[in-house]
């Protein structure tokens, strides 16, 4: 599968040494919102049947799932080789995200990173702490009650048939 959307997103911060993690990621729909109970963030691969290409919503049929039901929760699961070089002098690791649409929980190798709460704005979540040399796993939660009025809500519908 080619990358999508692989350009550097921050032309005015690159920086040499950075991943690109669009693409294929491991992925679970959620819809009791029972995850984080059955501590998701700590299971493994078996734990999320599906694929979803990242950067596209669920409901996008460019994201290989194109489900259109309504889902408060889904989580997301992809490993990543960290190189030792960017654990070594004081740098730090840092996870950007574009969106994630509405509350966001970041977990690396089971351990919580960080959260955002807000679906139109990027943000980034230190990570050093978290990650080691070598293989690591990120997982992401994203819990989106577009149908409860409490939160903003975008092009999403209240609507069934939308």
């Amino acid at each position: 599968m080619s990358i999508p959307r692989n350009e550097y997103p921050r032309p005015q911060l690159k920086r040499e040494d950075w991943i690109s993690l669009n693409g294929e990621w491991q992925f679970l729909r959620d819809r009791a919102v029972s995850g984080k109970a059955r501590r998701i963030f700590e299971k493994g691969e078996e734990a999320f049947p599906d694929r979803i290409n990242v950067p596209f919503c669920m409901e996008s049929s460019l994201s290989g799932i194109g489900d259109r039901d309504f889902c408060d929760c889904v989580w997301y699961r992809r490993e990543v080789d960290v190189p030792q070089s960017w654990l070594e002098g004081g740098r730090r690791v840092l996870l950007n995200v574009g969106a994630c649409d509405y509350f966001a929980e970041i977990y690396v190798n089971g351990k919580l990173m960080g959260c955002h709460r807000g679906g139109y704005v990027s943000f980034e979540t230190d990570i050093t702490e978290g990650v080691k040399a070598g293989r690591n796993t990120i997982v992401i939660s994203a819990e989106d009650y577009t149908r409860s009025g409490d939160q903003p809500a975008g092009k999403q519908s209240q609507r069934y048939e939308s």
